[in-house]
């Protein structure tokens, strides 16, 4: 944005004078950064959870401007029902399923996106006693 004025102040702003002028300029800083997803090391290996437990992956996210936030299993887009709870704040985001079954074993994904760029993680989930 450039400001211009015609008033001959000796205040000094910054910018520069021209013909009797001052021409200020504001520079608004604005910072950006890809998105990242951090995990617990327990998540590195198969996660496996007994048949009618809760399965729970949560994940740190960081990013400017802030990410939006995807879960998916075995390709399917996730969202929140009844039996699957998703959260997510401004630097974090929890997959809850309930009552876990067969369907809901496999791999899991999480994908962060903002104009800057793209992050995904993967988690292996085991359901015993199916």
């Amino acid at each position: 944005m450039l400001l211009t004025s015609n008033t001959k102040s000796h205040i000094k702003y910054g910018g520069e004078r021209v013909n009797n002028y001052h021409i200020s300029y504001c520079f608004m800083l604005f910072s950006s950064a890809a998105p990242t997803i951090k995990h617990d090391n327990k998540y590195d290996d198969t996660l496996s959870v007994k048949a009618g437990n809760l399965v729970i992956i949560e994940v740190d996210i960081t990013g400017e401007p802030k990410p939006k936030v995807t879960w998916a299993c075995n390709g399917n887009i996730l969202s929140s029902s009844a039996d699957i709870i998703i959260e997510t704040t401004h630097d974090s985001s929890t997959l809850n399923v309930k009552r876990s079954s067969a369907k809901n074993a496999g791999k899991y994904t999480v994908t962060a996106v903002n104009e800057v760029g793209t992050a995904t993680d993967e988690f292996a989930v085991k359901v015993i006693g199916m």
